[in-house]
């Protein structure tokens, strides 16, 4: 062979692995990853690009305990994002964060400062792109529209309360949880979205209420509750009906219940605090049969948007609850390998995953997890099943993955 030829071979060589690199290394710029930080000594809203650049960061008016950031969502129709902010553990006051940012470049500023009712929480959108929040410590609702920035507050929901929209002929209506504590049954406020008016009170349902979902295709409301999850109709004869428990374990909590994209299969993990017996449930509404994989924790995790992945942390040490490695589990129906963990991919160093620290990317390739010891984001890419981490500002308590343009919207996936 000719000098020259071994010359060219080295050169394209060098150049395919050089586009190797640099395919790698590249990352979707259809979405930012926005970071709810809170501990003794910190409070901030920090913003970063896919590829771990840090673009924003905001820190909300008050001391430490004050205006703590919590729960996140966004309407990108209105290229708007929410921060709810209470004070800490406090059931007064609190603040809703308000941020306006770009489609196509990380154009981010605070916008406005609201005050809803007493310690705002839990975060949703509205079918009708409201932003509504859950005000713990005043059992109300708040609802927020993004363009004009006014607020209506009515009635409903008591301590922690959780939301879903059932859709309905005129519109929608309010389910909003009645989070009693452990031990005490559960409720539920039915809300007519019309009115504004609560039309039901259910009180004896299932303790620790945590998670609202509405299937277009069954048309009723499931609620998981600690050892089941409650089914109630949504038209007909059967509005408003509490109409049969789903059972799973007794006493476990389902802090996280998701919905499939086609609404025939709901989604959700039961635990206790990361004890042993933890699991992952897929339930087929229709015929309601359950599948379910073993995972020795599952307190929060990441659910794609097209409904075939779910990634986790293993972080089953107690009292600790370091992670010590990240499962990846295939839970799409169709697949051979429904409700089959992929991949168990183990972490160089022990570490915590925020309880609410997990999103997906729009496209349903990449998952963020939030490390709260070592202050970083872990990266898994569910087509390649591998995993990187980039440095964040502060411990991450909750993240939420926002889509730049409406066609990719994920913020429905990302409550809880």
């Amino acid at each position: 062979m000719s000098t020259q030829k071994k010359v060219n071979i080295i050169r394209f060589c060098s150049f395919f692995l050089l586009s190797l690199i640099f395919v790698s290394m590249s990352y979707p710029a259809d979405h930012i990853i926005v970071i709810s930080h809170k501990n003794d000594i910190n409070k901030k809203i920090t913003v970063y690009e896919p590829d771990g650049d840090q673009v924003y960061s905001y820190a909300p008016p008050g001391s430490v305990m004050e205006n703590t950031p919590r729960f996140i969502q966004a309407i990108p129709a209105a290229k708007t994002f929410f921060v709810a902010c209470p004070n800490g553990d406090s059931e007064f006051g609190g603040t809703v964060e308000i941020f306006d940012y770009s489609g196509n470049q990380s154009a981010i500023h605070h916008a406005q400062t609201l005050e809803t009712g007493a310690k705002p929480f839990h975060a949703y959108v509205t079918p009708d792109n409201l932003f509504c929040v859950a005000n713990d410590g005043d059992d109300t609702l708040s609802f927020i529209d993004p363009l004009t920035l006014m607020v209506e507050t009515i009635p409903g929901g008591h301590h922690h309360a959780t939301i879903g929209f059932p859709v309905t002929a005129s519109g929608y209506d309010i389910y909003a949880t009645r989070f009693l504590g452990a031990g005490n049954p559960g409720g539920v406020d039915i809300v007519d979205g019309n009115t504004r008016e609560i039309r039901i009170t259910h009180n004896e349902i299932l303790p620790l209420p945590h998670s609202v979902v509405y299937s277009p295709v069954t048309r009723k409301v499931y609620i998981a509750c600690a050892g089941g999850i409650e089914v109630f109709g949504t038209v007909g004869d059967e509005k408003d009906v509490h109409l049969k428990t789903i059972p799973t374990t007794e006493g476990r909590m389902t802090p996280a219940l998701k919905i499939s994209p086609d609404g025939r299969y709901i989604v959700g993990n039961c635990h206790w605090d990361g004890e042993p017996g933890s699991y992952f449930y897929s339930i087929n509404l229709e015929t309601e049969e359950m599948k379910t994989v073993s995972s020795v924790s599952c307190k929060g995790y990441a659910y794609s948007p097209d409904g075939k992945w779910i990634v986790t942390g293993d972080f089953n040490k107690p009292p600790e609850q370091e992670i010590q490695q990240v499962q990846i589990i295939n839970c799409d129906p169709i697949s051979p390998n429904y409700m089959s963990i992929a991949k168990e991919v183990p972490l160089s160093s022990p570490s915590q995953i925020g309880f609410f620290a997990q999103g997906f990317s729009p496209d349903s390739t990449t998952a963020y997890l939030g490390l709260t010891q070592s202050d970083k984001i872990m990266r898994v890419d569910v087509t390649s099943l591998s995993v990187s981490e980039f440095d964040c500002e502060a411990a991450p308590y909750i993240l939420s993955v926002i889509a730049r343009n409406e066609a990719s919207d994920v913020s429905a996936w990302l409550h809880y």
